[in-house]
């Protein structure tokens, strides 16, 4: 028995076992043999296959843990370094605003050129741990309704002196006023910051404009300015870690080329996306959408979240919906202003009583719903009662409890459903046959 490599008029390889053996004749004699050739070329080709792929299997976790170890110790350093900087950041301030004594005029210049280095060099170091982080995934976004132009407008007059000193105009156009999106404030202020400071660092003369729009579902963001424009060869690389753009002006600040790709993974950690438009001589737009989630999609979303977390650790979680009603005794400007200072007030109340740290309360039109990780129902039960005598004494204490009306209903994941559909039919089925509680 043997195996062979044979070729193919095609030239493609055979891979056979050969089985051979003698023919006699009928008198015994030895004239010849016989053989039989097996075709084992798929045989031999998936053998050759799995190999390649457990040493490629191999080799991707040698190299995952090897980017667990880069991110780790970027990690580390940064948080070593924030410690240190942030002193040295106060003892600058200090001494620049002359609270240890006075400086002189030369003095100050250097002063301030140490300031702007230090915060140029956290900015690094929070771009280097946003990016461990995101590469890790453990970047959590802290979502809460947001008035968005509120956002956009704060992150503009942050750069008013700057575009006065190149003598650039800055606005801000919008048609969304009022509406309020599902954001990370910290995070999205973080992306509008690092899109306008561009504009306005890359454009020597014209305008930047901030123009937000509603779009098919979306909350369109632009940033547009008369800058020189990018590359084609340049637009493809431009959401890439460390990339520097070769638009920088003589004397400019090179940063880490992290913002760009920082600030798109923040939008797609929203539902959103990012892009860029742009022309030689004719300037940019760089572009955001955000989804405009309604208060029954968020819910909704969260709690798909919750249960994708309780079903890998095979937990249970609880789901509690808090319906208000709140009397409005004078006119509607006032009433909105009076609502939302107590949802803000009982949302407070809430969780100043939680007792584990993956709880969390989400703030709808009407309500409240209070989502707590690993609880079951019988704990549930106890959460209630002690959110009630929570909000009853604090209500009460602060003179409230007339002008509010509450309830409080549960449901527990799984026993009371296995997908957030049938959890969120469930509580509205005890809303609709709950009357609300006049809290004494």
């Amino acid at each position: 028995v043997q195996e062979l490599v044979l070729c193919s008029a095609l030239n493609r390889r055979i891979f056979v076992t050969l089985f051979t053996t003698i023919a006699k004749n009928v008198h015994g004699e030895v004239h010849g043999t016989q053989g039989i050739l097996y075709d084992i070329t798929d045989k031999k080709e998936l053998v050759a296959l799995r190999d390649a792929e457990e040493k490629l299997r191999r080799s991707n976790d040698a190299l995952s843990r090897m980017n667990e170890l880069k991110s780790d110790f970027v990690s580390m350093v940064s948080h070593e370094l924030r410690a240190p900087m942030t002193i040295i950041r106060g003892r600058l301030d200090l001494v620049y605003s002359e609270a240890e004594g006075e400086v002189n005029e030369r003095q100050q210049r250097s002063l301030k050129l140490a300031i702007d280095s230090v915060d140029r060099l956290m900015q690094m170091i929070n771009n280097l741990l946003d990016v461990s982080k995101i590469e890790a995934g453990r970047l959590e976004l802290k979502r809460d309704w947001m008035d968005l132009l509120r956002i956009v407008q704060f992150a503009a007059s942050s750069f008013k002196l700057m575009a006065q000193e190149k003598k650039l105009a800055l606005t801000v156009e919008s048609a969304v006023a009022g509406v309020k999106a599902y954001v990370d404030e910290d995070r999205l202020l973080q992306v509008l910051l690092n899109l306008i400071g561009n504009a306005i660092k890359f454009t020597s003369q014209g305008e930047v404009k901030i123009m937000v729009n509603q779009k098919d579902g979306f909350i369109e963001c632009v940033v547009a300015d008369t800058g020189p424009g990018i590359s084609q060869d340049e637009l493809e690389l431009v959401f890439e870690k460390y990339g520097q753009s070769k638009r920088l002006q003589k004397g400019s600040v090179k940063g880490t080329g992290l913002g760009l790709s920082i600030s798109e993974e923040f939008i797609k950690l929203h539902g959103g996306k990012m892009w860029v438009e742009s022309v030689l001589g004719k300037g940019s737009k760089f572009f955001f959408s955000l989804p405009m989630l309604s208060v029954q999609d968020v819910f909704r979303q969260t709690i798909a979240d919750a249960i994708r977390v309780a079903m890998e650790t095979n937990a249970n979680i609880s789901l509690i919906m808090m319906p208000v009603e709140f009397r409005n005794p004078e006119g509607s400007e006032s009433f909105v202003k009076q609502w939302d200072m107590l949802v803000k007030e009982l949302r407070s109340i809430i969780e100043g009583s939680f007792r584990h740290g993956g709880d969390f309360v989400i703030q709808g039109e009407k309500e409240l719903m209070i989502l707590l990780m690993d609880c079951g129902k019988e704990n549930a039960r106890r959460a209630v009662k002690r959110f009630q005598a929570v909000l009853e004494y604090n209500l009460e204490r602060k003179g409230l409890s007339e002008k509010v009306h509450w309830s409080l209903m549960n449901t527990t994941y799984p026993e009371d459903g296995c997908d957030e559909d049938a959890l969120l039919r469930n509580l509205d089925k005890k809303v609709a046959d709950t009357n609300p509680k006049v809290t004494p």
